[in-house]
Order: C-alpha cells, then structure tokens, then sequence
C-alpha cells in the first residue's frame, strides 16, 4: 500500500489531503477551510474511493459571509444579522 499526505496551514487557512493505493482500490479525500478578506468563512470536504466491488464519491461544501454575506446583506452569519435585527 502506497500512502501519500500533505498538509498546509496559515494564520486564515488550512488545507489536508490524503491519497491511498493498494491491491484493493485507491482513495483521496481533502478538508480545506478558512476565512475571506471580508470576514467570512469556508468549509469544504471531500473523498473518493474505487475497488473491485464499486466506487464513490462525496463532497460537503459550507460557507458564512462576513461584511456583505452570501446573500448580500450585511453582517452575521449567512447575512441574518440585517434580516433579523
């Protein structure tokens, strides 16, 4: 079995991947997450495996707006902080 990581991190980052191969099958995944000039933050994870019996893949992706959010408005998580104040 072959195992391959890496990894980096800063004062607003932070990225990890890891990728596998074997007899069986091979697989990678990542996390990466952090923050924006304007004060939000984001999230993102993934993995795909492959083997005799199938393969996969997933991915979950997550991000909050800081000074002017996903959703244009100013403030809070998401832009609530204008919606519900």
């Amino acid at each position: 079995m072959v195992l391959l990581t890496a990894g980096s991190a800063g004062a607003d980052s932070y990225d990890q991947r890891m990728t596998s191969v074997g007899p069986g099958g091979a697989s990678t995944a990542y996390v990466s997450t952090g923050t924006t000039v304007g004060g939000g933050s984001y999230y993102s994870a993934g993995e795909s495996m492959a083997g005799p019996d199938g393969a996969m893949s997933s991915r979950t992706q997550s991000s909050a707006g800081g000074v002017r959010g996903a959703s244009g408005y100013q403030g809070g998580l998401l832009g609530l902080g204008r919606l519900l104040g």
